[in-house]
């Protein structure tokens, strides 16, 4: 290329390239909308941040950019690369990473927000708001934690749920201004001494801004904390939010920090894959190959701890770290995932002590599921239980299945009541089913199988920011 158009080109500024893509008389045979994605891509390669404002910044030669991204059109597809152009990111901590988010308005102002009492403390972990909703994430401490106290106390709710068919409510309420409003919806989860509350409530259009003082009142407790809501910015990548990996469709972004001898590292998902996660971490005792999620350091390898209660897959890793410790690589093994789909089926009911060989197969996307045979045995419920013996024919090798979820249904599919006891092997991967028999259950059980769980290979390998 002549000298003088490569120092031209190597000193355009933003203006010169739209109209190099925009309205220049230069052929190039690319529609709109394509030009648009060059564009963007171009403005990331040069290392321009957009937050709510452009930096005038190049670290290559508008040449290179161009050379770069139209390569790439061409090695993957328009396609393909559509997919990470026109992105943007909202980083909202401890909640999630969204994508092209117009939904949540607001998030909280502030950070380490609680209230105490001789017997609780209470923190805010996030709190987003929509034109009409705020959602407010909350962490309860039992300062005086009792065991047996506890489990008194979750009897008596039980015996209430029985009794009544009702839960215990949740008496929280948000006060905006002088306008009280009580909480719409909830999910909560208490795994003893802390207890985790996602509560959401309905509000006024006009109440939702940043400048009214919000408090959040736990009535039970008698705690209270006042907060305010406030913009959010945006991220044209997921690196700028914190380190991260890609496999299987799925981003995982890390986020961390290191504080009095403890690294937590929190994980963010994007989940472009047709499976759901259901965890970044072996579940119980059971992982693929002895396997598990870690964390690499100059000194070697440190296992995690977890919260001791959470909603959803588990986010938030906890490692024991030293002062001198540096180089964190956190490796992820593998995922857990499971699909929606499901399969009806329906099995002999033998004799006490016989075994029927069945060699029936049940496909799904990712896997066949080959109940190979059937026994009635004299356990697991007061009627006998069926034993079922599984084997598993995996269509790719990344994607291992390990286990699925089984109900009793009608002659029509409806979903009838029942249980049922499993055994897995060393890997997590299930093998038999004991599924509990009922009176007069006649000779053939009909099945619905669904959910089935699988684990998705592909290491995750981030380096961590934190020191």
């Amino acid at each position: 290329m002549d000298d003088n158009i490569m120092n031209a080109l190597e000193n355009l500024d933003m203006e010169e390239i739209d109209k190099l893509l925009g309205d220049s008389n230069i052929e190039l045979d690319i529609d709109k909308k394509t030009k648009n994605r060059i564009k963007a891509m171009a403005y990331k390669k040069a290392g321009i941040k957009r937050k709510r404002y452009f930096y005038r910044k190049f670290v290559a030669s508008a040449a290179a950019i161009l050379l770069i991204v139209l390569t790439s059109l061409f090695a993957v597809g328009v396609d393909n690369i559509a997919a990470a152009l026109g992105k943007y990111f909202t980083f909202i901590p401890n909640y999630g990473i969204i994508e092209n988010n117009n939904t949540i308005q607001y998030v909280i102002d502030g950070q380490n927000l609680k209230a105490e009492n001789s017997n609780f403390t209470m923190n805010i972990n996030n709190v987003v708001a929509t034109k009409d909703t705020v959602s407010v994430s909350l962490r309860i401490e039992r300062k005086n934690f009792n065991e047996e106290d506890f489990m008194n106390q979750k009897q008596e709710e039980w015996d209430m749920l029985v009794k009544t068919n009702q839960m215990k409510g949740l008496n929280l309420s948000l006060m905006a201004q002088d306008n009280e409003y009580n909480i719409t919806s909830y999910l909560s989860s208490s795994g003893g001494r802390e207890e985790f509350i996602d509560a959401s409530f309905k509000l006024s259009p006009e109440d939702i801004n940043t400048e009214i003082i919000y408090k959040i009142k736990h009535i039970d407790y008698n705690l209270s904390i006042q907060f305010k809501l406030k913009t959010y910015e945006s991220y044209n990548s997921l690196e700028e939010i914190g380190t991260t990996g890609y496999n299987n469709n799925i981003s995982i972004t890390a986020v961390s920090k290191k504080n009095d001898g403890v690294l937590e590292v929190d994980l963010y998902s994007i989940n472009k894959s047709e499976y759901h996660i259901n965890s970044f971490s072996k579940q119980y005792e059971y992982g693929y190959m002895d396997m598990d999620l870690h964390l690499m350091t100059s000194k070697g390898l440190r296992e995690y701890k977890k919260p001791d209660s959470h909603t959803g897959p588990n986010t938030k890793f906890y490692f024991d770290v030293s002062n001198d410790e540096k180089d964190f690589v956190l490796k992820i093994p593998y995922l857990i995932v499971k699909t929606h789909e499901s399969k009806n089926i329906s099995l002999k009911i033998p004799e006490v002590g016989e075994k029927i060989t069945v060699n029936k197969k049940v496909e799904f996307n990712d896997s066949v599921v080959r109940i190979t045979e059937v026994e009635k045995v004299e356990e697991g419920g007061e009627y006998n239980s069926l034993k079922i013996s599984l084997e598993y024919d995996n269509k790719s090798e990344n994607v291992i299945m390990c286990g699925l979820h089984m109900s009793r249904v009608n002659i029509f599919g409806k979903p009838l009541g029942g249980g049922y006891s499993s055994n897995k092997d060393e890997d997590g991967i299930l093998k038999h089913i004991n599924y509990f028999l009922e009176e007069d259950e006649g000779k053939v059980l009909r099945l619905n199988i669904q959910e089935p769980t699988y684990y998705l290979l592909g290491e995750y390998s981030l380096e961590l920011e934190a020191e």
